[in-house]
């Protein structure tokens, strides 16, 4: 729940120009962000490795 505030936060304060600003001021912001990313990627990456060594095994 406190990274999807911090993402309504960041979209409203940024909604207009997300992908113009990409490479210079997100960069502060991705610190959030990637750690937001990191919880959401980490989350489903470990789901697929699992997903697939269960299919090997089988």
């Amino acid at each position: 729940m406190l990274f999807c505030n911090n993402d309504t936060q960041k979209i409203g304060v940024v909604p207009s120009p997300p992908p113009v600003p990409s490479g210079t001021r997100p960069r502060q912001q991705n610190s959030e962000t990637e750690d937001i990313m990191n919880l959401f990627r980490k989350d489903p990456m470990t789901t697929r490795k699992e997903k697939e060594k269960d299919v090997e095994y089988e």
